[in-house]
This record gives structure tokens, sequence and C-alpha cells, in this order.
């Protein structure tokens, strides 16, 4: 029976060993106890993540919504960093194949893609609300050209952000019309 009741200290590599042990040994079996085997990989990934003093998110199983929520969660927050599959895989314990596969399979597009659309969103609200140009837009939410930001803006919202940005002109242009007019 594995004592899971305390945290691993980093000097205790003895304990250490012995749930890596009770963990092997459990996984080779027909049945698995899957709520011990979590709880056990849990209390090994705090060890491992004092060990290195890494900012990594233990999470249950990137196989399962609530798994893929929090990526997605982390995501809607760290999107501007553009982060590799590679990076988020290592922070989320879990194979860039597995995430790549499961991330499409739970939020229907894939990893890249919803970065994209994020940074794209994200963009199109920056057009909306400031006074840069789209050349800064560009720059600012880091694509490589203004021509390679047109052809994702255009595939992503039907129009080209030259014509978004003039119908957010004649949109502001009517709001500020309309309001005279109702003085």
């Amino acid at each position: 029976v594995v004592d899971i009741s305390k945290p691993i200290r980093l000097k205790d590599s003895s304990r250490i060993k012995t749930l890596i042990h009770w963990l092997y040994e459990e996984l080779s079996r027909e049945t698995v106890d899957e709520k011990a085997i979590t709880n056990v990989f849990y209390l090994l990934m705090e060890a491992v993540k004092r060990m290195y003093n890494t900012d990594a998110v233990p999470i249950k199983h990137v196989t399962g919504d609530d798994s893929i929520n929090a990526i997605v969660k982390w995501l809607d927050d760290n999107y501007l960093s553009q982060p590799t599959i590679e990076f988020v895989s290592k922070k989320f314990f879990c194979s860039p194949s597995t995430l790549a596969h499961n991330f499409k399979k739970y939020t229907g597009m894939p990893f890249k893609g919803y970065i994209r659309k994020k940074t794209l969103e994200e963009a199109k609200n920056w057009m909306r609300i400031s006074n840069l140009n789209i050349t800064q837009i560009c720059i600012k939410f880091g694509f490589c050209s203004p021509a390679y930001f047109t052809l994702c803006f255009k595939k992503a919202f039907g129009m080209t952000p030259k014509e978004y940005m003039s119908q957010v002109k004649a949109d502001k242009k009517r709001s500020v019309g309309s309001k005279k007019r109702g003085r």
C-alpha cells in the first residue's frame, strides 16, 4: 500500500523510488486503480515541480474536457506570446502528439489554428478601438508581414483588414450622425 497522505520531501528519494515502482507495477496490471494512479501521479509531479522549481501546471490527463479546458484557459491568457505545442505540452505534462490530438478532438480546431484565431480576434478588436494602422497592428500581433496578416484576416473574417477598418469608420460616422440627429 502506498501512502499518499503527505507530500514528498525532496530529500526523500527512497519514497520517490517506492512511488515510481508502485506506479509501474500498478500500470502493469490488467485492472488498474485509476484514482490511485492519478493521486500518485499528482504527488510525483508536485515533487518534480518543486525539485526543478518550474511553473509547470499539473493536471489530470490531457484526454478529457477538464484538461483541455485548463489548456484553453491558459492559452487564452498567453496566446500573444505565441506558445508552441512543445512548450505547452511540457507545461501540462503530456506529449505534443497527445496534446495535438486531444486539442483538436475537444475544440474542433488544431492547436496553431486556435492561437491564430485568438490573435486575429484580438487584432480585429484593436483595429476597432485603436488608431493603429494595419502595419502597426500586424507588427503588434506578431505577423511576419502585412500581406500574410491580410491573408489570414480575410480567411478568418471574409474581408481584408482594410475593408474591415473602412466598415468600422463608416459605422462610427453613422453612430455619430444618429446621435447628432437625436439631440
